[in-house]
C-alpha cells in the first residue's frame, strides 16, 4: 500500500515538474505572456478549434522604447513591458491570446470583435501606459492582420501584421494600420 502512495505521488511530482519545464519554455520570463513559439503554436490551435470565428493577429510596439529605456534606464523598461502585458491579457481575456516578440513587441490573436474599435483600444492602451510614472509620452504603433486563411503560417501572419505596424511607425497621427497586400512590395 505504501509503494502504491509513493508511486502516486511521484507520478504528480512528476507531472508538476512537467508543466514546469513546459512553462519555462513558453512562457516569456519578463512578461509572463506566450514566447514568440508558443503564441504561434497556440494561436493556430485556438483558430482551428474555431474555424468559424473571425480572428484578427495584432502586432503592438511601444514607439520611442529605447529613447525610454535610455532616459530612465532598462529596469524602468522592463516595468513598462509588464505593464503593456498586463493590458494585453486583460484586453484579450477570453477572447484570443497575447504573446511577447521580444524588444518591443507584442502581439495578440483575438477574435475581430476584440479589436472592433481600434482606435478606442489604441486609446485605451495608451491611457494606462500613461499612467506609468515617467516623464514622457508613451505611444503604441498597432498593425493589424486580417484573417482570412487559418492555414496561412501564424509567424507570417505575425509578420504581416509587423509590416503594418511599421508603414505607420513614426507617424504622429496615425497609431495603427491594416496590412493590405501592397505592403508585401515595399
Amino acid at each position: 500500500l505504501n509503494s502504491v502512495y509513493r508511486q502516486k505521488a511521484e507520478a504528480i511530482q512528476e507531472k508538476k515538474q512537467s508543466e514546469l519545464l513546459r512553462n519555462q519554455l513558453e512562457i516569456s520570463k519578463l512578461t509572463g505572456l506566450y514566447n514568440k513559439h508558443a503564441f504561434y503554436q497556440n494561436a493556430e490551435n485556438l483558430m482551428k478549434s474555431n474555424p468559424d470565428e473571425a480572428y484578427d493577429i495584432i502586432v503592438i510596439d511601444i514607439e520611442k522604447f529605447k529613447i525610454i529605456n535610455d532616459l530612465f534606464g532598462m529596469a524602468t523598461g522592463d516595468d513598462l513591458l509588464k505593464r503593456l502585458a498586463r493590458k494585453l491579457e486583460e484586453l484579450v481575456e477570453g477572447k484570443g491570446i497575447a504573446g511577447y516578440r521580444g524588444a518591443d513587441n507584442f502581439v495578440i490573436c483575438s477574435e475581430e470583435s476584440c479589436f472592433y474599435d481600434v482606435e478606442a483600444r489604441e486609446r485605451e492602451i495608451c491611457e494606462y501606459m500613461n499612467e506609468f510614472p515617467i516623464d514622457i509620452k508613451i505611444q503604441t504603433c498597432i498593425g493589424i492582420y486580417q484573417v482570412t486563411d487559418i492555414d496561412v503560417p501564424v509567424s507570417l501572419m505575425c509578420d504581416r501584421a509587423h509590416m503594418a505596424a511599421v508603414s505607420i511607425k513614426g507617424n504622429e497621427l496615425k497609431h495603427y494600420a491594416y496590412y493590405d497586400a501592397s505592403m508585401r512590395q515595399k
